[in-house]
């Protein structure tokens, strides 16, 4: 079966297609990054400078930003559903109170555990450390 699909035109095709796509998405995304990235270090008194700095890094933050947010609703979700939360809504505690001082607290600790090694292993290390 394998040797049916290697000799299947469609398939060279499909991946030829894909290779020339990657490539050329790659030489124009370097064609732009380059000058603007000698630009930003030839010119650091440019006043829009660490804007663009910063909008160049959230790409990267982005998944890091998902795992949080998905971490604090789970936790949220489940914290709602607690005792105390259930305790504190029959004694008509308003809903902002209740979130803030009882759920909020609860599912914030797995987002900050996983903050904790994070931030950790996102810091620079000092030259000759191992």
């Amino acid at each position: 079966q394998l040797g049916d699909a290697l000799g299947d035109p469609v398939i060279w095709r499909s991946l030829r297609f894909t290779l020339v796509q990657a490539g050329l998405s790659t030489g124009i995304s370097l064609a732009l990054a380059i000058p603007v990235a000698a630009s930003l270090h030839e010119f650091r008194g440019f006043p829009g400078r660490n804007l663009i700095l910063r909008l160049f890094a959230l790409p990267l933050a982005l998944p890091q930003i998902a795992v949080v947010a998905r971490l604090t609703r789970g936790s949220m979700i489940e914290a709602l559903r607690s005792n105390n939360v259930r305790t504190a809504r029959a004694y008509g505690l308003p809903v902002r109170m209740i979130v803030i001082t009882h759920s909020l607290r609860a599912a914030a600790l797995p987002a900050v555990s996983y903050l904790g090694p994070a931030a950790a292993a996102s810091r620079p290390r000092p030259a000759g450390s191992a």
